[in-house]
């Protein structure tokens, strides 16, 4: 794995999945970025839009303990969660015209920008790639 020392890294909602789904096939990649963050070689983030689109899998799927484990993820110190700002939303806005892609993941790119992340960590082929992350 490369060095993820120091670095400020926004998590995508499928990355989350993956580590909260022990039958993915990325469960154990996911787990091992999650432990460099538990460690603390490096801060992990997401965006409360990335927390309701794991926990819309949870209650699809309800599991008797799915709920509370999400939730205690997004509540320890392991993932920090950022509201999404009205101006990440323009931003959002300014990358989905000029570069494409979903809204949503325009947003998470917003809000990671925002927040000085260092890099967007996704599985999703359809993420607009921007040259600052």
């Amino acid at each position: 794995m490369t060095s993820l020392a120091g670095s400020t890294l926004y998590l995508d909602s499928n990355v989350l999945i993956y580590a909260l789904e022990s039958r993915s096939v990325w469960n154990e990649s996911a787990t091992r970025l999650l432990k460099q963050g538990s460690r603390g070689r490096c801060v992990m983030m997401t965006g409360d839009a990335a927390m309701a689109e794991v926990l819309v899998g949870v209650h699809r799927a309800p599991q008797p303990t799915g709920v509370e484990e999400v939730q205690a993820l997004f509540a320890s110190p392991l993932v920090t969660v950022a509201s999404h700002s009205h101006e990440a939303f323009r931003a959002a806005a300014l990358i989905r015209g000029t570069v494409g892609g979903q809204l949503i993941d325009a947003l998470h790119l917003a809000t990671a920008i925002e927040a000085g992340c260092d890099a967007v960590i996704s599985h999703d082929a359809r993420m607009p790639h921007l040259p600052q992350m």
